[in-house]
Parts: structure tokens; sequence; C-alpha cells
């Protein structure tokens, strides 16, 4: 049995992603049944995605999770009883292996109390998602402020049985430059594509040519860059180009001028189905993210190249890592005026010989990122854990706050 959780998210957040971590690991281990809690809503739309047939071994576990308002002590409390009742299950069941879908900074200390004074064998793997941006941060001069940070929390207690999984190498590299004690509780597993959400429909390359960007429209992820783009391209090349937005802006987003856009953001999430409509009718996907993707991977690329849309990016290592191992599957930029530049040469030369290879090129990165290619690099990095862990070896911890 293999003890599956994700002790964060509601509803819609990381479904997508969560299915096809699930599937990669029930293709690793196919004679194991896999246990996948989560909040109730959010179980049900892991499962549709999904679908029956491919989750027969999968048994779907509902959990409680603290409300989004909840004080500290009162979300604690709630963590610390979710990895107790899991240490719990997989030492009644022989089991030591426990994947936790995402983290915080909470629950990672609740995992490192029972490992230090409860449970010292169970062997518990973490899915590194954006909480790593605080290890960039300055810590703060307040005594109780300097205990908050995700870098105290990876650094006091021991590690022995946790292994930290980044979805993208260059996340792995940077991480180890900020930490390069941690070695061997370290592994890559490249973003999985669900194999449900691929889509082989590609748009006729025409004029007018439409750009799109996805998800929540804010600064991170340079809605403002790309925003002063469809200005700057409509008042040069009228009716040339669309500018699209898959996404929606978030509760508390600052304003912004959008009468630039073919099609805005919605005021409210979109569905799955809304989303996949509308980045269909793409022919290329904008991501003019900031230096906050450093540490990030992005679940935006991994649409895009489920339904190979060409980049047009940042030149961040995130991005550059998949130009350089895939070829040509878009533009890299350095800033806004290469990016206008970029878009313009697209308008004006026209090139579908170049496009359909740029297709071609995301159909076999597609391909490498499928479950059923990444299972047996998850089977790998289990074995590699459980051996490491039985191992003196030097704990990567530091226990001085330094």
């Amino acid at each position: 049995m293999i003890l599956v959780c994700e002790p964060i998210c509601r509803g819609f957040d990381h479904v997508i992603f969560n299915a096809a971590l699930l599937e990669t690991i029930c293709m690793a281990y196919p004679s194991k049944p896999v246990h996948f809690y989560g909040e109730e809503s959010h179980l049900q739309q892991v499962r549709a995605h999904i679908g029956d047939q491919r989750s027969f071994n999968i048994l779907w576990q509902p959990i409680e999770l603290p409300p989004s308002y909840a004080t500290l002590f009162s979300r604690l409390s709630m963590e610390f009883k979710l990895i107790s009742h899991l240490l719990s299950v997989a030492e009644a069941n022989t089991n030591n292996n426990i994947v936790l879908t995402n983290i915080r900074i909470s629950i990672l200390m609740a995992i490192k109390f029972f490992l230090k004074f409860v449970n010292r064998k169970a062997l518990i793997q973490i899915i590194i998602h954006h909480r790593l941006n605080s290890l960039n941060r300055i810590r703060s001069y307040n005594p109780f402020m300097r205990f908050t940070p995700f870098k105290i929390a990876l650094t006091m207690g021991s590690n022995k049985k946790i292994q930290y999984i980044f979805l993208e190498e260059s996340i792995r590299i940077r991480f180890q430059s900020i930490l390069p004690s941690f070695k061997g509780n370290v592994a890559v597993l490249e973003h999985p594509v669900v194999p449900e959400q691929q889509g082989d429909h590609i748009m006729p390359f025409a004029q007018p040519f439409r750009f799109g960007f996805l998800g929540r429209t804010i600064r991170e992820k340079g809605f403002d860059s790309y925003l002063q783009l469809a200005s700057e391209i409509k008042d040069k090349l009228p009716g040339r180009a669309e500018f699209h937005v898959i996404g929606f802006v978030p509760d508390g987003q600052s304003k912004f001028e959008m009468n630039s856009l073919d099609v805005p953001p919605l005021q409210t999430p979109l569905d799955r189905k809304q989303y996949v409509y509308g980045l269909k009718r793409l022919h290329f996907v904008c991501l003019p993210y900031k230096d906050h993707y450093q540490l990030s991977p992005s679940g935006v690329l991994l649409d895009a190249v489920a339904f190979k849309k060409p980049l047009i990016a940042s030149r961040l290592p995130i991005f550059e890592d998949l130009f350089h191992q895939y070829g040509d599957i878009g533009y890299l930029f350095d800033d806004e005026a290469e990016l206008c530049d970029i878009i313009k040469k697209i308008i004006q030369e026209a090139n579908a010989q170049r496009y359909m290879d740029q297709v071609i090129n995301l159909k076999k990165l597609r391909l490498e990122r499928h479950p059923r290619f990444l299972s047996d690099k998850y089977r790998n990095i289990c074995s590699h854990f459980s051996r490491e862990s039985r191992e003196v070896r030097p704990d990567p911890s530091n226990s001085s706050f330094q």
C-alpha cells in the first residue's frame, strides 16, 4: 500500500498535477493499492480526471482540512492530527512510505516532530511546488518571525527519513546552491502531463495569430507585461493578432487596463472545460514570468506542452532547460522590448514550417512527461531513497538556525 496525501488544496486547485502524479505512482507500482487522502471535492475532481478505468487500485480517503481563515494554532492542531493518522496507518500496514503532494511550514514541522519523537521508521516523500521562494527572502529581525521561513523548517531537526522531490532539474540546482548540504535527500521527478488532457488538434497557422496568457492575472506571472505587449502590437499591427487571457482575476488583485485584450479574464476561476476550450484556440502561449519562478514549477507550462502550443517565455532556467533538451519549442526573451520584437516577427514572417517544427518538438517533450515514461524514474527514486535512508551518512539538517 502507498499513502498519498494532498494536505492543502481544495476543489480544482492542483487537480491536474495530482491526477498525473497518481497515475505515475500507480504505473510504477501496479500491484500496490494506493490510498489518496484529500479534501472531498478535490478527490472527486481528481478521480474524474483519471477515470474509473485507470483508478481501479486507488482508494479515495476524504479528510478535513483547516479552513482558510483558521488561526495558526487551530491549523497546527488539525495538521498534527493528519500527520499522526497517516503515520499510524502506514505503521499498521507495515508500510513506511508516505507521499505528500504539497507542503507548508506547519506541516513540515509536524512531520519533523513525529519522526523524532513518535515514528522513527517512516519514509516520507514531499513534492515541492512554490514554497521555496521564501529561501531568497531576507530573514526578519523579529525573534518570533525568525522561525517561520521555510529555510528554518527545512534545516531544523532531522531530514534522514524525508526526501524532497522537485518538479524541474533547474529548481533542484537552484535549491542546492542555497542549501548545498542537501544532497542525498533530494530528487527530481519532472512535472507530469495527464494523458486525458493531451490535445492533438492544431490550429491552422493563419492570421489573426492568437497569443494567450494562462491562469491567474498576477504580476509575478508578468500579466502587466502581457497587457503592454497587447497594446503595442494592436497599435502597430492592427487586425493581425489577438490576445487572449484564459484565466481569472484573483481576489484583491490590483486593477489593470484590459481594453487591448480580445478575450479578457473572468472574475472567477474557470472550470476545466472552459480552460481547455480557450487553450485549444491559441497558436502560442505567453509566459512572461518574473524571478518568482526561479524556484517554482509551472502547471501552465505543462498545459501548453499537453496541447502542443509553442512557448514565448522569459529566459528563466525552467524554460531554458526545456529549450536546451528539446530544441526549438518557441521563443525566449530577456526583456519586454525583445518580447515585442518576437511577436512582430512571428506575425510578419508567418513561418508555418517553423511553427510545425515547434509543435513536433513539443510532442516529443509531451511524450517524455507522460506518467508511463516517468513511472520508471519514480520507482528508481523510491529505491534510491530507501537505500539511502538505511545508510549512515551526514544529515543535511542544521539545528543552529544559521
